[in-house]
């Protein structure tokens, strides 16, 4: 995951802390251990690993509706009738 693409799954969360995001990138971007990026950026660990598994959610979220408009885009019947529903 980019920092970018996090920050965009962020978007669909309630989170506000601009401390615990960048720990939390620190952590997944950087690959630098959820408590020393707690401690580097002074928050709760367990805030890091809590928004961890929220943006692992997200992502299989995304990943999977990706993939589902991959299989319309793939088959012309079908993507012809999701343009008829609009």
């Amino acid at each position: 995951m980019t920092p970018d693409y996090i920050q965009a799954l962020l978007k669909l969360t309630k989170v506000t802390s601009a401390e615990v995001v960048a720990a939390t990138i620190s952590h997944l971007c950087d690959g630098i251990s959820q408590p020393e990026a707690a401690d580097t950026h002074g928050v709760k660990q367990e805030s890091i690993a809590r928004l961890v598994k929220r943006i692992r959610e997200l992502d299989g979220l995304v990943m999977d509706a990706a993939s589902k408009n991959q299989e319309t885009v793939k088959n012309p019947a079908v993507a012809k009738m999701c343009l008829i529903d609009r």
